[in-house]
């Protein structure tokens, strides 16, 4: 292979490459406005002969009483479910999906037993918070509604994460009888801090700058 080069051709390198260097701001830095919220994520964790729990804790944040009620709200609603007399077993872990300068974006999955089913039920939630209020941050607040309704509906513009699911298998699921009306349903997704009765239908992160959802499955699907 020769090395040699016109300046021509060198030229159109360093254009393509400028070109490839353009970066998106994430949404999670976008929505700080300019002023970074400083913080750190540590792990708790919660263990008795029934529950094993993981959870985080925020620190380092300059307004500790904004930061204490991020953490109350976040324990709330990781121990969810975990008082059930009918529990044998309750297992949960958190995996950071999104840390920016303006909102942080939580997994937290696991599993649970009760004492008269078949099987192990999954366990999913998320939590989107905005690190300036401390608010929750439902899909509603931040995705394009109307194009994840379509999206769906077409079954466009989306991959399915969940292995050996093929989108046209869980295309069939979706649109046959499990979802009457996305535009409703996708309203109720994610926590509400303010509306603690609230029970999510499905739930919502960032990972990568792109939308994840968390759609509840029959058994079959793979949860």
């Amino acid at each position: 292979v020769r090395d040699e080069k016109t300046s021509e051709s060198v030229e159109e390198i360093e254009t393509e490459s400028e070109t490839e260097q353009e970066a998106v701001v994430p949404y999670s830095d976008r929505m700080a406005n300019g002023e970074p919220v400083e913080y750190s994520i540590e792990e708790a964790a919660y263990e008795n002969d029934k529950v094993h729990i993981k959870y985080p804790v925020i620190t380092g944040m300059a307004d500790t009483g904004l930061q204490n009620s991020i953490n109350d709200n976040i324990k709330r609603i990781a121990f969810l479910d975990t008082d059930k007399e009918d529990i044998s077993y309750y297992s949960l872990e958190f995996l950071t999906a999104t840390r920016g300068a303006g909102m942080v974006s939580f997994i937290l999955s696991g599993n649970m037993n009760t004492q008269d089913s078949a099987h192990p039920v999954s366990i999913v939630k998320t939590l989107n918070i905005d690190m300036k209020t401390g608010k929750n941050i439902r899909l509603k607040d931040y995705a394009d509604m109307g194009r994840i309704v379509s999206d769906l509906e077409n079954a466009n513009g989306y991959c399915v994460i969940n292995e050996g699911v093929s989108v046209e298998d869980f295309t069939f699921f979706m649109n046959n009888g499990y979802v009457t009306d996305y535009a409703i349903t996708m309203l109720d997704y994610d926590f509400d801090f303010g509306n603690p009765e609230l029970k999510p239908v499905g739930f919502s992160c960032i990972r990568d700058n792109h939308l994840v959802m968390f759609i509840e499955a029959e058994h079959a699907m793979g949860d």
